[in-house]
């Protein structure tokens, strides 16, 4: 009986203990919202009783200059951008494009009618004479000397500064006899003479440095 006792004893004393700080939570609970209910109710007195025109109005001319800023940003930006494309552009055509000067497209040129000439079928020998010809030509013109055609750049070219001329007459109507008849054969000494004519030529106008057929 005696141990019954003291374990109901015990019993009601946690019971009471429980109860005990179950008041004291509730207590400091009730206590710390109430504070913050004041502090949110302070918080609202405080925030309805100010004037917010002239924050915003603060607010509009900040985010304005911001706006401002951006687009002369973005501007900046995009101008950059088409200067950079306008720059590659120019760097990749300059990579594309090369300048060949009239003395390099000759010398290319003279190559090729080197191994016209050196085939052993007329017909090369006869396109020979004409890719040389027209070579001559081109550099007249380029020389400044004026007229549509070979014959007419010819006619006003200073005999001191082309003494072959008379050479470059003749080989020149051997390009025409050629043009006008291209399956007439002409002997190879021929075209040897008529392309050494156009090379002597090439030569007294500064184009080219000797060479030999």
């Amino acid at each position: 009986m005696e141990t019954q006792s003291n374990h109901t004893e015990n019993t009601f004393i946690e019971i009471a203990v429980a109860v005990g700080a179950l008041i004291l939570i509730v207590g400091l609970l009730g206590t710390f919202l109430g504070g913050a209910l004041d502090s949110y109710v302070n918080f609202i007195d405080w925030l309805y009783g100010r004037s917010w025109g002239r924050l915003f109005f603060i607010t509009k001319i900040v985010f304005g200059f911001m706006d401002v800023g951006l687009i002369v940003l973005a501007v900046i930006i995009f101008r950059r951008f088409i200067d950079l494309d306008r720059m590659t552009d120019e760097k990749k055509a300059g990579e594309r494009i090369k300048v060949i000067s009239p003395q390099e497209e000759l010398n290319n040129n003279w190559k090729e009618i080197q191994t016209l000439v050196g085939s052993s079928h007329p017909s090369d020998w006869n396109m020979a004479i004409l890719r040389a010809d027209a070579g001559l030509n081109d550099i007249l013109n380029h020389l400044g000397y004026e007229g549509t055609t070979m014959a007419e750049r010819l006619a006003v070219v200073d005999p001191t500064k082309l003494r072959s001329i008379d050479r470059i007459w003749s080989a020149h109507r051997l390009r025409n006899a050629i043009a006008h008849d291209p399956l007439q054969q002409h002997t190879r000494e021929t075209i040897l003479h008529a392309l050494q004519s156009y090379e002597i030529a090439f030569q007294e106008l500064g184009i080219m440095k000797t060479q030999k057929v």
